[in-house]
């Protein structure tokens, strides 16, 4: 799947979803999942736990966060490069992020180079994690988000 069109965003848009992805990924870094799960929408939750159990559940919680809470899952990334932001045609906010996988050591592969789309709904309580979906692999060297 290629990137989708992310068109700007504002200064304050930027600041709130920004915040909130550090918020959360800040819970789980520190060993603090169920905390960290609030910030997640009930319906990307919802879908995760329908179509892959909990090591969907596991496997998004490892792209979102760096290595502290990946070294207890099964499937280890981290991010790599610089991060892309702007709105989705449906009015959510897309976080395009280069992500690698890392060997049992902490070591990155770099073959194992993607990009990941970070979505962020909007909602009463701030902006919550609303799917994460994979964009394609990139070969090592090949430019990204």
């Amino acid at each position: 799947m290629p990137l989708p069109s992310l068109s700007p965003v504002d200064s304050a848009t930027e600041d709130a979803v920004t915040a909130s992805a550090e918020a959360m990924a800040s819970c789980f870094a520190i060993s603090d999942p169920l905390r960290g799960l609030v910030g997640f929408s009930e319906g990307y939750l919802t879908r995760i736990a329908v179509e892959e159990g909990v090591e969907g559940i596991n496997s998004a919680l490892s792209i979102l966060t760096d290595a502290g809470y990946a070294e207890s899952v099964s499937m280890a990334v981290t991010a790599v490069g610089t991060s892309r932001m702007g709105r989705l045609a449906d009015g959510r906010i897309g976080v395009a992020r280069t992500v690698v996988s890392l060997s049992p050591g902490g070591t990155p592969v770099p073959e194992s180079r993607a990009t990941v789309l970070f979505v962020f709904a909007e909602a009463a309580n701030g902006w919550l994690l609303d799917d994460v979906v994979l964009i394609e692999p990139n070969p090592a060297g090949t430019p990204t988000a």
